[in-house]
């Protein structure tokens, strides 16, 4: 029998609605356990909720796996997921994508664990001491079922502890990676990289913006490894500026287009600062005609709503205001903080700032292979805006 924890708060309705995050100060727990303990979760009227592993020590303590008491939660329960995930992208990915998520964690009912594919190189992402629990049966399931040469551990620095934020535990790995994106080739280091090594999220983005850029001059800001840039030059010709403050960074966009056989001359690299370049344009006047402004979060906890708010509004007004008249804009955040609601006022105050009114195309968030339960809104991060520039 597993231990008992018991509600202390009235969440029960949005728990049952698929929210699995219980915390710290919403429940008690009727004995001392270790991380990872799978616990049995009941509410005041002592009627069963869900179970899950339990974490010691973290303000998020139990991620629930099941809402059912006759499901155990152990290694045969991860493993069926896990084939779960895989048929699904199986469903949308061929020889042409071999960089995809494989696991988003509580969007495939597998909490704590990410696990992003590049090609033969799996990287698990553990979020939480609790999630260390699943290590060694996620390891054999990517060497198992999906023939991974190279397998690579990220933790999240909070909880660590001494473990090494990165590591290769299996195979080897020297240099950058390779792997394709809709037939475009990029390569990512998953050790040092963002992430776990690039931003597969904005996959659907990233060709959503070549259609708009054909041919045309496109600026591609916080471009990190130029992601938004090497697609648009690779299937639609235009002609890109990738900006980055991270020099390391433009040098692997830089690499990015050389691999896929990309004249260099015809494409700028800057390594500045995103405010400090733009500083340079006058309204209207910059040649671009299409803009990517795809920022680090700035929003990290929910206290820094209104400051965030007030730093994206003014990075989109600055941009907005130099771009032309029928120009494409694409706006971006990656806060778990900020929604949809919360974008679209942001993206209408910088217009409104700007004095320059605009029209919204299209608004989306990340690519098929990041699901997430609808009453999980932790997980629709990521808003993506398509915007023109009218009169």
């Amino acid at each position: 029998m597993n231990p008992k924890a018991k509600l202390t708060q009235n969440i029960s309705k949005s728990l049952l609605g698929g929210h699995p995050w219980v915390y710290a100060d919403a429940l008690h727990l009727e004995e001392k356990v270790k991380n990872g303990t799978i616990v049995d979760l009941y509410d005041n009227d002592d009627l069963f909720i869900g179970r899950g592993p339990y974490e010691n020590g973290s303000p998020l303590s139990l991620r629930l796996w099941t809402l059912r008491k006759g499901i155990s939660v152990d290694d045969t329960l991860l493993w069926k997921r896990l084939e779960s995930a895989k048929k699904l992208r199986e469903c949308y990915f061929d020889e042409n994508t071999t960089g995809y998520r494989l696991s988003n964690g509580e969007g495939d009912r597998i909490p704590g664990i990410v696990i992003d594919i590049y090609d033969s190189t799996g990287v698990i992402r553990v979020d939480g001491r609790a999630a260390e629990r699943w290590i060694a049966c996620t390891q054999d399931f990517l060497l198992q079922r999906c023939g991974m040469k190279n397998i690579v551990i990220r933790r999240s620095e909070k909880y660590r502890d001494k473990k090494p934020k990165a590591e290769c535990v299996f195979g080897k790995i020297s240099k950058p990676i390779s792997f394709l994106e809709h037939g475009v080739r990029f390569i990512c280091d998953p050790i040092q990289g963002q992430k776990t090594g690039f931003f597969l999220d904005q996959r659907a983005n990233r060709s959503a913006i070549s259609a708009w850029a054909k041919g045309k001059n496109m600026l591609n800001l916080f471009g990190y490894t130029g992601g938004f840039s090497v697609v648009a030059a690779t299937t639609s010709g235009a002609k890109t500026t990738t900006v980055d403050l991270a020099k390391p960074a433009i040098e692997m966009a830089r690499e990015n287009f050389r691999i896929n056989g990309l004249n260099l001359d015809e494409h700028q690299f800057i390594a500045q600062d995103v405010e400090a370049y733009l500083a340079q344009f006058y309204r209207r006047q910059s040649p671009f005609e299409v803009i990517v402004c795809d920022p680090p979060s700035y929003v990290k906890r929910r206290k820094d709503i209104n400051k965030g708010k007030k730093a994206y509004i003014r990075l989109f007004a600055k941009v907005l205001e130099i771009a032309p008249l029928g120009g494409i804009v694409a706006l971006a955040s990656c806060s778990s903080h900020i929604d949809q609601k919360h974008f679209r006022d942001i993206v209408n105050e910088a217009s409104r700032q700007a004095k320059s009114p605009v029209n919204i195309h299209s608004f989306s968030g990340p690519d098929v292979d990041h699901p997430y339960p609808p009453g999980f809104p932790e997980f629709d991060y990521l808003q993506f805006m398509v915007l023109s520039i009218t009169n």
